[in-house]
């Protein structure tokens, strides 16, 4: 990944954070026939930068056909970075037109 290369910070797989990170949840827009873009950011605490660690993050996110998540349809692994204030931007194609 290009940010990840330009990015010499290391990089958490799994860090530990005292609260809950998404606390702005989860956004999706720019729709078309087969996908969509969804956007959040790693925020425990949205008014104090300084409440995530200065590192990359790994964040596996899922889009699935029902609301308990038994019908994964996608799913895959993005990086946050400092330099984008931890926002994460995921461009979805393939997905099933009507869902």
């Amino acid at each position: 990944m290009a940010l990840g290369a330009a990015n010499p910070l290391p990089v958490l797989a799994a860090p530990k954070l005292p609260e809950y990170p998404y606390t702005l949840g989860v956004a999706s827009g720019e729709s078309n026939a087969d996908g969509i873009v969804l956007w959040t950011r790693l925020a425990p605490k949205p008014i104090h930068p300084a409440s995530m660690p200065p590192v990359n993050v790994q964040v596996q996110w899922q889009i699935a056909e029902d609301e308990g998540f038994r019908k994964i349809v996608h799913k895959e692994r993005s990086m946050d970075t400092p330099a984008l204030a931890h926002s994460v931007h995921a461009e979805v194609g393939g997905l099933k037109p009507g869902r």
